[in-house]
């Protein structure tokens, strides 16, 4: 048989106990929201990065075929007018002269503001062509692939420093 005391027992969770899963929640939250946010920015950023590629194969092509860079406009290189590929992503795409590229971004994120610009500049190294990535404001360099990060070695190409840490070594 239940007594007195048994009844008036409640079930449930103690005011320590629902304040300490809050807690628990801001903190989780206060490092999620702010990854989640660079997330969405780098794979905006991403998802941007086709439709340079294919800009970067065209103006490619085009010195492959001639021989030397036409100069800037986007005309030159067979390409539609840079404001046709503006989405919600970019702005605009560019050919400059000596076939670098510029590519003007919208507003992704709090770091990346409406002007915000990559310039992807073609050299010839080690008979390669090769693509190095300047971009407009330091802030939102970690926001693109690790090739806009660094440049590699203008003098000679990469196989060829390979070949000499190989011969280093033994």
């Amino acid at each position: 048989m239940k007594t007195f005391k048994d009844r008036n027992k409640t079930k449930g969770f103690t005011l320590i106990e629902l304040m300490i899963v809050i807690a628990i929640i801001g903190v989780l939250t206060t490092v999620a929201v702010p990854m989640y946010q660079d997330y969405t920015v780098r794979s905006k950023v991403a998802a941007s990065m086709s439709a340079i590629n294919s800009v970067k194969f065209i103006a490619a092509e085009t010195f492959a075929r001639q021989g030397t860079f036409p100069d800037a406009g986007n005309k030159n290189y067979g390409l539609p007018a840079k404001e046709t590929y503006a989405d919600n992503l970019i702005s605009s795409i560019d050919v400059l002269a000596s076939g670098a590229i510029q590519v003007v971004y919208k507003k992704l994120g709090e770091h990346f503001g409406e002007s915000d610009s990559a310039t992807f500049t073609p050299a010839i190294t080690g008979g390669m062509l090769r693509w190095s990535c300047l971009l407009s404001n330091a802030d939102i360099q970690s926001y693109f692939p690790s090739n806009c990060k660094k440049e590699l070695p203008t003098e000679e190409s990469p196989k060829e420093v390979l070949d000499e840490t190989e011969s280093t070594d033994s």
